[in-house]
């Protein structure tokens, strides 16, 4: 799967997402919620076959000095202490490892995380999998978004993943001053739907950028961050709306948007804004209005021609 889906994500090919154990003394010996000792029979049964087989050498080590070295680390492997970046099962793996035989697993995948790391997207993805804070998964986005454009192979994921983090990140009450690279995460949104760029944007993109928006708006400490680009990011929403039809998704969205914004903003306060909102809302209705005369028009029009048809089809039939 990590073959076939890491092109995509990450805009390289790695060959897999290695779990890695070491079978010595009749037993199979990984981290995984703490330090494992299960028979191999058993690994199989519960995670199938192993991918490779290495066989790294022969260790002179007794069972004791075995049990007493894993009684000795355990305290660094467990479940509270587990970090996929630098304390994974393959780390623990190069420890048994280093300690039986005195050499290391390939250093392929001991470098696996560094090498995801390298890449925009797999360099979030780690942030967010790995026990971190919050306050750290912001400037993870905040350089994905520098290096994501409209252009190249991640802008939707990018923006997937800044929604995730809007809903799950905890951004402080309007009270206390919000994380700068939050602040700077919104303010670089607004500039991509601010650009003229933006007008080249697909259909599919809109949807995703228009959702982003809906998303901030409805979480109240997220809304206080955007609020004050109204001017900005609002063109773009009308934009939208007026290019596609009723029942397009988008048109649904750019609604959610306008709503969720009037909902959180007093709009009384910038009589801008205001004119904004009300002169956007108008032309939409105007516009939705115009459209359903055109079509209300063109079906009598049609009507009539196919009774004028028939109508001949009769008459040379009588002939």
């Amino acid at each position: 799967m990590a073959r076939q889906m890491s092109p995509a994500l990450l805009g390289r090919q790695i060959e897999g997402v290695w779990h890695t154990g070491v079978f010595v003394y009749e037993k199979e010996y990984f981290f995984g919620g703490g330090i494992q000792a299960i028979p191999p029979e058993y690994v199989v049964e519960t995670y199938g076959s192993p991918v490779q087989v290495l066989r790294l050498g022969t260790t002179q080590v007794p069972h004791e000095a075995f049990m007493a070295f894993l009684q000795d680390v355990s305290p660094r492997f467990t479940a509270a202490t587990y970090n996929l970046l630098t304390n994974n099962c393959n780390n623990f793996s190069n420890e048994v490892v280093n300690f039986l035989v005195g050499t290391s697993i390939p250093q392929h995948i001991l470098d696996l995380p560094n090498e995801v790391l390298s890449t925009p997207m797999g360099y979030v993805l780690l942030v967010l999998l790995a026990k971190s804070f919050p306050s750290m998964w912001w400037p993870a986005l905040l350089r994905l978004l520098h290096q994501t454009t409209s252009n190249n192979s991640h802008p939707f994921m990018a923006l997937c993943l800044v929604r995730v983090v809007v809903l799950v990140a905890e951004v402080p009450p309007a009270a206390t001053p919000p994380p700068p690279d939050a602040a700077s995460v919104v303010a670089l949104l607004v500039d991509r739907v601010d650009q003229p760029s933006a007008e080249t944007f697909s259909s599919a993109l809109r949807i995703v950028y228009l959702s982003l928006l809906a998303t901030i708006l409805a979480t109240p400490s997220a809304a206080a961050l955007l609020a004050p680009h109204a001017l900005r990011f609002l063109p773009f929403v009308w934009s939208t709306w007026h290019r596609l039809p009723r029942s397009h998704p988008a048109a649904a969205v750019a609604s959610a948007i306008v709503f969720n914004f009037a909902q959180t903003v007093d709009l009384a306060l910038d009589w801008t804004v205001q004119f904004t909102v009300v002169g956007g809302v108008a032309e939409t209705l105007d516009m939705y209005a115009t459209s359903s005369v055109e079509l209300s028009t063109h079906d009598q029009e049609v009507s009539a021609c196919d009774d004028d048809y028939i109508e001949w089809e009769v008459d040379d039939a009588i002939d």
